[in-house]
């Protein structure tokens, strides 16, 4: 006859047993475990030109593991703190490669990220992801910045913000300098070093005199380049472009040696840099 101990223990040999095999059963094993991929960047470039700029199309070219073939990616950018995702879904090949083309954000060097997420759907595959930096330049208005040093008097003025009329044409974010009796007067913006181009319309204002002489220049440090003077006269403006690497200061010049005064005009004047310089208040 059995005793009440030695029925309570084999109970509990039973119930060991059982909670032993169902562990087995439920615990995964490492074969289970999701598949490792790999994702890498091998080029990042605008897809025009050799400047990445803000607004414009960035392509981001690269190679996945080969379990990856036909998975759909992301791509983020980093702006402050978080990432951002953006539009693109770019999907791996056949040949284990993809190409992301997206809209450029950010500002001076920014760091983007593919990266897959991971799924347990059907194959287990783990997440990876991979990053490369570029530095992101942008367009900003120079009428924007701040005017740190001028030249002036009365009825000569400065080059200053305000809207004009060059052949026709109304520019309402020009800059405009006002001179007379070969009075020179000028404004100084703040490069510090951040910027790589300078572009504009340089003409004269349309309510300038018919017999308009004179010149307005753009100065680099205190250096004219040859193709940055345009002479005073009625009719369309000229195209300018000129680099401003590692430079501290431009310069918009103006004179004039009517005895009425003549408007020198930069239309849609701008600096391409990788921060904001010098922006108004």
């Amino acid at each position: 006859m059995q005793t009440s101990a030695s029925m309570r223990s084999r109970v509990g040999i039973a119930t060991v047993v059982a909670v032993v095999g169902l562990s087995l059963i439920t615990a995964p094993s490492p074969a289970s475990a999701a598949e490792r991929t790999a994702i890498s960047i091998t080029k990042i470039a605008a897809s025009s030109g050799k400047t990445v700029i803000a607004g414009e199309t960035l392509v981001l070219t690269g190679k996945a593991s080969a379990n990856l073939k036909g998975k759909k990616l992301t791509v983020q950018a980093k702006i402050g703190k978080s990432w951002k995702t953006l539009g693109a879904t770019p999907k791996v090949s056949s040949k284990r490669t993809f190409t992301a083309k997206v809209k450029t954000v950010g500002l001076g060097k920014t760091t983007y990220r593919v990266l897959f997420p991971g799924t347990t759907k059907g194959r287990d595959l783990g997440k990876s992801n991979d990053t490369r930096s570029t530095t992101v330049w942008k367009w900003f208005p120079l009428a924007d910045q701040r005017i740190v040093e001028y030249k002036a008097s009365y009825g000569w003025y400065e080059p200053y913000p305000t809207a004009a009329t060059v052949a026709g044409v109304y520019y309402p974010n020009a800059l405009v300098g006002r001179s007379k009796h070969d009075r020179v007067a000028w404004s100084d913006f703040n490069l510090s070093f951040q910027c790589k181009q300078f572009r504009s319309l340089a003409g004269t204002d349309d309510t300038s005199p018919a017999s308009s002489s004179g010149t307005s220049f753009v100065s680099i440090d205190g250096v004219t380049p040859g193709t940055a003077s345009v002479p005073l006269k009625l009719g369309k403006p000229t195209p300018l472009t000129l680099n401003v690497t590692d430079a501290m200061r431009l310069r918009l010049s103006v004179v004039s040696p009517n005895k009425d005064v003549v408007k020198a005009v930069w239309a849609n004047a701008k600096i391409l840099c990788k921060q904001n310089v010098n922006p108004k208040d």
